[in-house]
């Protein structure tokens, strides 16, 4: 992994350094997963009885962490099976930051390309959420300000390389759309003579951040060779990309989204899909 402010270990100031890694080289391999990774908490209430009094103070229950992050998730599996697979994300100096570079490295992941920033503003990305005693959820609190602030256009520059000696680039939706936009313009012509790799997975992650990205990096999604939304962020997808009042929204109403949903389905059912679904 990378330390952001160091591209020399042997340097006793390199925490406190302010360059990234530009003069990095980072390891080739076939698939490179660009995206969030973070770090998932859940609670849960044990009874019924305490997640209903709404009393402000501690109840029984129990808690569980694991590590996700759609782009971490891909890199994981891809690695336990054997797939040379890097991840490029970027994750705070603290504990869980650490833990889960050493779980991708067990994973058998190159985590080379993964940014540890070195800002104690900026940890590890957390999703908090609560859940009632069925496991209905509460409330949820998610911090990814060290993915919105650190995985940005300079990120993927000083990572070129990597990204095009790759047979596949997979992209989530955790990215900022403006970072989005920007790399495809310049992998596709427009602004540098960079070649576009073989294939680019686009993985929509949510209706919103789906939606995000078809409003404002259209060069992005004419420029992906795949793209895996469900159903749902699909039918808003193929929304969003109309000129109509209603896809400037982050939801459809219930009677668009069924009119949406029976198009969709129609044209998949008759091998109509193209540009216009």
């Amino acid at each position: 992994f990378s330390t952001a402010g160091s591209v020399d270990e042997s340097d006793d100031d390199v925490h406190d350094a302010d360059v990234r890694d530009a003069d990095v080289t980072f390891p080739l391999t076939e698939v490179v997963a660009v995206g969030a990774a973070i770090e998932d908490v859940h609670a849960r209430y044990h009874s019924a009885a305490d997640s209903a009094d709404g009393a402000a103070t501690s109840h029984p229950g129990s808690i569980r962490s694991s590590f996700g992050g759609v782009a971490r998730n891909v890199a994981e599996a891809l690695g336990r099976l054997g797939v040379p697979t890097s991840l490029m994300t970027c994750v705070g100096s603290d504990a869980a930051g650490y833990a889960m570079v050493d779980s991708l490295v067990e994973a058998g992941v190159h985590a080379d390309a993964i940014e540890i920033v070195q800002d104690p503003d900026l940890p590890t990305a957390r999703y908090s959420a609560v859940y009632d005693s069925h496991g209905n959820l509460i409330t949820a609190v998610a911090d990814t300000d060290v993915v919105d602030q650190r995985l940005d256009l300079e990120f993927l520059r000083d990572r070129d390389a990597a990204m095009l000696a790759a047979k596949v680039l997979v992209f989530d939706a955790n990215i900022a759309s403006r970072t989005l936009e920007h790399w495809a313009r310049g992998f596709n012509g427009e602004s540098s003579d960079l070649g576009m790799p073989p294939w680019v997975w686009f993985e929509p992650t949510s209706v919103p951040k789906a939606v995000r990205v078809m409003r404002e990096a259209p060069s992005f999604v004419r420029a992906a060779t795949f793209i895996s939304p469900n159903l749902d962020e699909l039918i808003h997808m193929a929304a969003a990309g109309r000129p109509s009042s209603a896809a400037q929204g982050e939801a459809l109403s219930e009677s668009e989204r069924s009119s949406w949903r029976e198009g969709v389905l129609r044209s998949f059912a008759h091998g109509e899909v193209n540009e216009a679904t």
